[in-house]
């Protein structure tokens, strides 16, 4: 389901850019799409509270340099299929994770071995770090819903 919502981020924020606010968005596109009501849910829940922490001048990471750039080394060129490597790329370029989550991303991807990581094991991977992160770092834990729960 962790997956889902990542993708369902993916999206709003790609849409973003095309028009002003989340609820411009035609959501019966991710309807089309597959995403049950619970996904798109948590997905809007989680965006809305990023949005509200830019809003209220609280960073939501570290400020980055615009001119920062990931080059792989030829080992780490190895870790990742072509696609999943693309999708990091647009997952920072979206603001979904930042320089330092991609380091992570890195390593955890050398933890795993010899085999490459694919889009859907990258997708996990971001999941867990979006919403699991380190509770010592003083960040929000984002509330998973049951199938049955509803936001009002």
């Amino acid at each position: 389901m962790l997956e889902k919502i990542v993708e369902i981020i993916v999206y709003v924020i790609s849409e973003m850019n095309n028009v002003r606010s989340i609820s411009e968005i035609d959501i019966e596109e991710l309807h089309l799409r597959g995403y049950t009501d619970l996904e798109i849910s948590v997905a809007l829940s989680w965006l809305t509270d990023k949005l509200n922490d830019i809003e209220d001048n609280k960073p939501i990471r570290k400020p980055q340099s615009e001119k920062s750039f990931r080059i792989l080394h030829t080992a780490e060129k190895d870790l990742f299929t072509t696609q999943s490597w693309g999708e990091l790329l647009q997952y920072h370029s979206l603001g979904i994770i930042d320089n330092e989550t991609i380091e992570k991303i890195i390593e955890k991807a050398i933890m795993f071995g010899r085999r490459k990581i694919d889009s859907q094991q990258l997708k996990t991977v971001i999941a867990h770090i979006v919403f699991y992160r380190d509770k010592n770092q003083n960040q929000m834990n984002t509330l998973m819903l049951n199938k049955d729960d509803l936001i009002n």
